[in-house]
């Protein structure tokens, strides 16, 4: 894997976390966000499941999202 792709999933990665977090919304700030070759993965928990939707349709705004795949949970 070359720098560059590296470097460009660390942005991905970055801008993902960025976007989510000025929703304002702790959950979303608190999500785990992994970015690899345009595939973005979310993990954690949301409060709920308007909170999850939300966090899915934010993720796949930012430009270079190819592919979101979605690991989070509702709390209880």
């Amino acid at each position: 894997m070359g720098t560059d792709v590296m470097h460009s999933d660390s942005d991905l990665k970055n801008r993902v976390s960025r976007f989510l977090a000025d929703r304002l919304r702790p959950k979303l700030c608190q999500l785990d966000v992994d970015a690899t070759n345009g595939i973005v993965t979310l993990r954690g928990v949301v409060n709920s499941f308007y909170e999850k939707q939300l966090a899915i349709s934010c993720s796949q705004r930012v430009a270079g999202v190819i592919q979101l795949v979605d690991q989070m949970k509702v709390q209880d």
